[in-house]
């Protein structure tokens, strides 16, 4: 599932990272675009669940490494795309709690090619 995320973002013009670790914590794919005169860079944190149904818990830890990723790197949440990939689906709290933050999306993939 982490490399046809990855390659997506790839695609996209992202330069990205798979299993980066950051002060204990890992990370699925951390993605890099270098902006160009007048925009700034863009970064995206993603997240990979392949499993039937993802709950509070799990979205509550994406948030965790999220908020580290982005004081580790000095970044501002509000700038940095967060993405949480799964094959199943959402729990209507995950739903609700990614909907607090507008540049937190959930987004279900197949693995079919």
């Amino acid at each position: 599932m982490e490399k046809k995320v990855l390659s997506l973002l790839e695609s996209k013009g992202y330069k990205c990272e798979k299993n980066v670790r950051i002060l204990g914590s890992e990370f699925d794919i951390v993605g890099h675009k270098k902006g160009g005169i007048l925009r700034s860079d863009e970064w995206i944190f993603v997240e990979c669940k392949n499993k039937p149904r993802v709950v509070p818990s799990d979205f509550k830890k994406f948030l965790g490494n999220f908020e580290l990723f982005c004081k580790k790197e000095k970044l501002e949440r509000e700038r940095v795309q967060a993405v949480f990939y799964t094959t199943g689906l959402f729990d209507v709290m995950v739903k609700k709690q990614a909907s607090e933050f507008a540049n937190i999306k959930l987004k279900r993939i197949s693995l079919k090619y």
